[in-house]
C-alpha cells in the first residue's frame, strides 16, 4: 500500500477515517459533536477537491438522489409530526447525512477495498492502543484523572485526563483483592466499541 500511494495520501486518509470513526460514538463526538461534524465536513470537502481520488459522476448522482429522498423524509416528518418539532434537530440530521454521504463518495472514489481496509484497520489499532494506555493510566495513576466532565442530556459524568483519556466515575469501579479496577472508556462513549 505505502509503495503504491504517497505518504501524504496515507496520512490524510488516516485522519479522515479517524474522524469518521470518532463520529460513531466517541466521547469527543458526544461533547463536541458540532465542532467534530464541521471539521469532518470541511476536511472531506478539501479531500474531494484536492485529493488523489477521482470522483465518478455515478457516485455523485446516487448521493444527490439519496440526499433528496432523505431530506424529503425529514421534511415530511417535520411537518406531519403530532408534537411541535425543533427545526435545529432536523437541520443537524440533514447535515449529518450530508457529511456521511460526502465521506462515502470520497471513499468510493479514492480507495480500492484493500486500501480502505488497510487504513481502517490501522485506525482501529490506534483506538485499541489508546484504550490500553488509558486502562494502564487508570490503574497506575488514577489521580491524573482530575477533570470532571458532564453531559447534561444523558447525565453522563466522567473524569478526564487532558480530554484525551476518560474514565467513568465511581459507579463503575470495583475491587478485586484490594486492586481497584475501573470500566475502561477509551475514546468511546460505550466501551463495546473497543470490543468491535
Amino acid at each position: 500500500m505505502a509503495s503504491k500511494r504517497s505518504r501524504l495520501f496515507y496520512y490524510s486518509n488516516f485522519a479522515l477515517i479517524f474522524l469518521w470513526v470518532l463520529t460513531g460514538g466517541s466521547v469527543l463526538a458526544v461533547f463536541q459533536r458540532n465542532i467534530l461534524l464541521v471539521l469532518l465536513f470541511v476536511y472531506v470537502v478539501i479531500l474531494l477537491l484536492f485529493g488523489e481520488g477521482r470522483v465518478k459522476r455515478g457516485h455523485i448522482t446516487a448521493f444527490i438522489v439519496a440526499y433528496i429522498i432523505i431530506t424529503g423524509c425529514l421534511l415530511i416528518d417535520y411537518y406531519l409530526s403530532i408534537k411541535p418539532q425543533d427545526g435545529t434537530k432536523y437541520v443537524f440530521h440533514a447535515l449529518s447525512f450530508l457529511v456521511s454521504g460526502l465521506v462515502c463518495v470520497y471513499f468510493f472514489s479514492a480507495f480500492t477495498l484493500e486500501e480502505f481496509q488497510y487504513i481502517f484497520f490501522k485506525v482501529l489499532r490506534f483506538v485499541r492502543w489508546h484504550a490500553l494506555i488509558s486502562a494502564v493510566l487508570i490503574l497506575l495513576a488514577p489521580s491524573l484523572f482530575s477533570m470532571n466532565i458532564t453531559y447534561v442530556y444523558t447525565n453522563y459524568n466522567a473524569q478526564s485526563f487532558l480530554l484525551l483519556f476518560f474514565k467513568l466515575t465511581k459507579q463503575f469501579d470495583f475491587s478485586i483483592a484490594g486492586l481497584s479496577i475501573t470500566r475502561n472508556q477509551g475514546l468511546f462513549w460505550e466501551p463495546g466499541v473497543l470490543q468491535f
